[in-house]
This record gives structure tokens, sequence and C-alpha cells, in this order.
């Protein structure tokens, strides 16, 4: 008897892209409230009211948010029978791009920090509740190297996967380069569903899937993802620890190294671009067919500004006092 041969594609298309970003978009979701309802079970049973702010309840949710992301990975290219490779995950980017990675993690932090301040600010005046960290307690190392963990290094590869992996690789197949950057990056943001993580996310998205798309591995992103991430973590942990706070100023000159810290961040990936990263292989498609973006992308998308929405309005209700 003849051995059947099951055969993998090696690309994406917007049909992945849409179809992955609404289960990206859902799963987190359903295991949030399986696991919030399951913790309400146990509290009940130990007589404790508001169970949403014990660590044995948080601590498990954002791990298995983050794990179920990439089970999503592994068990949508299994099914849609495509290979794992179609993600660009490379590792062998050589030294200067993981140097030159970093480096921009510690940039892009600095360099958006203040924008994202005053967006904060903003927020605050027209009574949106602001959240300030995981609500992870940052008063020791140890509580510092599991938040970096889990804020760090789990988004780091699990969200790099899927949005610099399946889901801007599959939005590439069906349009230009820069709209495809654009678009993940703004699926990113929409995806943390909430006004308050729209900005940075935003902002942060073009950064990597910008780099993803220049070194040609979802590698890189990952670093910048994770170096930020981490750094911004310990900053926090460092405000703890001594005692101090790295507060919005409103004066006009915050809104101007605000705008400047951009601009910077934007001349320093022109250069690193320019002198570097275009001297690299980039992962191109040859040709793409814009007359064949998926339903599925657009209704992923519908679906994500519900969420945010819905989000959007709790806050505006819900004011922290």
């Amino acid at each position: 008897m003849e051995k059947q041969i099951n055969y993998r594609r090696n690309y994406y298309t917007s049909d992945d892209s849409g179809k992955v970003y609404l289960l990206g978009l859902l799963i987190p979701l359903v295991v949030a409230i399986v696991w919030s309802l399951i913790c309400g079970a146990i509290a009940s049973s130990l007589g404790i009211e508001d169970f949403s702010k014990e660590l044995w309840c948080k601590i498990p949710t954002l791990i298995l948010t983050q794990i179920s992301l990439l089970g999503l990975f592994f068990l949508y290219n299994k099914s849609a029978k495509v290979a794992n490779s179609a993600a660009n995950v490379k590792f062998k980017i050589g030294w200067k791009t993981t140097l030159i990675c970093i480096a921009l993690g510690v940039i892009c932090l600095f360099g958006f920090i203040c924008l994202t301040s005053c967006f904060d600010e903003f927020l605050k005046t027209i009574g949106y509740s602001i959240k300030s960290d995981l609500g992870i307690p940052l008063d020791n190392f140890g509580w510092f190297i599991l938040t970096a963990i889990i804020g760090g290094l789990l988004p780091a590869i699990c969200e790099e996967l899927i949005f610099r992996g399946i889901i801007i690789n599959g939005l590439r197949k069906n349009m230009k380069n820069g709209l495809a950057i654009v678009l993940s990056a703004l699926m990113f943001a929409i995806m943390h569903g909430s006004l308050q993580q729209f900005i940075y996310p935003f902002c942060m998205g073009l950064v990597f899937g910008f780099v993803a798309v220049r070194t040609g591995s979802v590698v890189s992103s990952m670093i910048i993802h994770g170096v930020s991430n981490t750094l911004s973590i310990f900053i926090a942990y460092l405000q703890t620890k001594y005692n101090f706070t790295i507060a919005f100023v409103n004066e006009w000159w915050y809104y101007l190294i605000s705008i400047a810290s951009v601009v910077i961040v934007g001349i320093v990936i022109y250069l690193i671009d320019r002198y570097y990263f275009k001297r690299k292989n980039q992962s191109e498609f040859e040709k793409f067919d814009k007359s064949k973006i998926s339903l599925f992308l657009w209704v992923s998308i519908f679906v994500g500004l519900i969420i945010l929405i819905f989000n959007i309005v709790w806050n505006f209700q819900n004011p922290v006092k």
C-alpha cells in the first residue's frame, strides 16, 4: 500500500491572518473566563469575596493567556497544513543584528515613554480608568524575575509568533510590505483591548513589523519586544524599591520632548535601515494579489474593534477611585 504524503505549504495568506487573529482574540478571552470561573469557585469555598486581586488567580491568568497563543501557533499550523518555518523563525540572525535589536528595544522604550505618559494623562482628564501595571508586587528581586518572565519573555515569544510570524506574513502575501506592517501594528494595538494600551503597542508594532520584514526573521522582533518589556518592568521594580516615580509633567517642554523622542527613534531606525538592514537578505514576496484579501481578515478586525469599544465604555463607566 502506497504511503500518503501530507504536503505542507511554506507561506501564509490573509485568510490565515484573519483566522489566526480572530482565534487570537477569542481563545485567550475564553481561557481567562474559564480560569476566572474556577477561581471564583475556589474563592467561594475559602470565603474570599474579591478573588480578582489574589495573586494565585492573577498570575496563572497572565500565563495561560500567553500560553494559549503559543498553542494556537502550533495547532493552527498543524490543522492548516502550514510549515512552522513559514513564520520565519530564523535564529541565525548574526551578532550584529542581535545587538542592534537589543539597542532598538532600549531606544524605543525611552523614545515612546513620554508620548505614552502624555496620552495617559489625557485619558485621565476625560475620566478613563488607567491601569498602571500587571498587578504583581515588585517589592523584591524574586517578584521582578517572575514578572519579567510573565510580562517580558512570554509575550515576546507568544505574541510575536502570532503577529510577526503568521499575521504579518499572511498580509504580505496579499498587500505591499508597508501596508502589511501598518495593518499588523493596528491589529496588535486593537488586540490589547484597551484605549490606554493603544498608542504604545501601535508604535512598537510598527517597529516590530519593520524589523521582522527587514531581517527576514521574527526572532529579531522577539528580541526588541523582550528587551523593551523587561526594561520597562525593571524600571518599575526600581521605582518600587527606591520609592521614586517618573511622573508626567504638564509643561510645554515635556510635550516637545515627547515629539522629539519619537522623531529621534524614527531617525535612528532610518539610519540603521539605510546602512545595515538594506544590506541584509530580506524575506520578500515577488508579487501580491490585492484582489484576494480574505473576508476573515475584515471580520476579525471588526470583532477586535467591538471588544475594544466595549472595554473603552467599561473603563469610562468604572473610573479608578
